[in-house]
């Protein structure tokens, strides 16, 4: 959505991990966690079989209208770029 474009690398099971450990023991929340690991081997997509979103009081939206809204500059942080970038300390 942003027209960046990510490289996308595929990295054994134990070299994942071990890089996961290693983002734990930085400072603040891991980009990247064990967990985050292990939640990924279980397949996340509806299947039909529990409720749907309407059952659950939750309205989809699609990407399309929102994701703009994300990616403007005027909005979350990116909001103070031009003001931090005037203001030097």
């Amino acid at each position: 959505w942003s027209g960046h474009r990510r490289l996308v690398l595929r990295l054994p099971e134990r070299l994942a991990r071990a890089q996961a450990a290693l983002m734990e023991c930085l400072p603040g929340t891991p980009l990247l966690s064990r967990d985050n690991l292990d939640s990924m081997q279980i397949p996340n997509v509806a299947s039909g079989r529990l409720p749907d979103l309407q059952a659950l009081g939750i309205t989809p939206t699609p990407m399309a209208s929102v994701a703009p809204g994300y990616l403007d500059p005027r909005q979350g942080e990116a909001r103070l770029d031009r003001w931090r970038a005037g203001h030097h300390g």
